[in-house]
């Protein structure tokens, strides 16, 4: 008895150490990082927003979130002064973390974009909780009065679709430059 004690003890004490230092880690995370730092989400998930960090340099980001399939998964930052970082996380053409740069032209139409379709007036989220295995886009934009996230998962207005299609058209033809791998999870 008295070593089926000390094997849970033991047990649990292991678990603390590992639990504590997963959460020192990730929060050293979120300090360094210059970009909206957002977590993959499905189901539940989609509504917690509390987990997004915006650096005064980041102009937009897209993230595409995973699904039960081979959906691509990846994160699109841009900056406003023309850097983008590429991290493509699984089942897309580039997977690593890529950089680039663009031109002021380009940060415009996106920009533009976002203000013809009234991309600060649509809704935070769209979504269904009944229907499950469908990935989430996640697109942020800065304006001159703060950031603006949409979580589209299910059923977002067309204008919205476009919005995301067209952010990724704009990076397309970029010349991307690998500059790491992501860490192996």
């Amino acid at each position: 008895m008295r070593f089926i004690q000390f094997l849970l003890l033991i047990s649990l004490a292991m678990y603390s150490c590992k639990n504590s230092k997963h959460q020192t880690s990730k929060v050293n995370q979120q300090e360094t990082k210059d970009e909206i730092v957002t977590t993959p989400i499905s189901g539940d998930e989609v509504a917690d927003q509390n987990k997004i960090i915006f650096s005064d340099s980041v102009l937009a980001q897209i993230q595409r979130t995973p699904c039960f399939g081979r959906c691509g998964i990846y994160t699109l930052t841009v900056y406003k002064s023309g850097y983008v970082r590429y991290k493509g996380e699984k089942w897309v053409e580039k997977e690593g973390i890529y950089e680039a740069r663009v031109t002021p032209e380009i940060l415009d139409k996106l920009i533009d974009f976002a203000k013809e379709i009234n991309y600060f007036e649509l809704e935070n989220e769209y979504d269904n909780k009944q229907v499950t295995d469908l990935p989430a886009t996640i697109t942020s934009v800065r304006n001159d009065e703060g950031i603006k996230t949409i979580v589209n998962r299910y059923n977002g207005p067309n204008e919205l679709s476009e919005f995301e299609k067209y952010f990724d058209s704009l990076f397309e033809s970029v010349n991307w430059t690998r500059v790491g791998d992501l860490p192996r999870r």
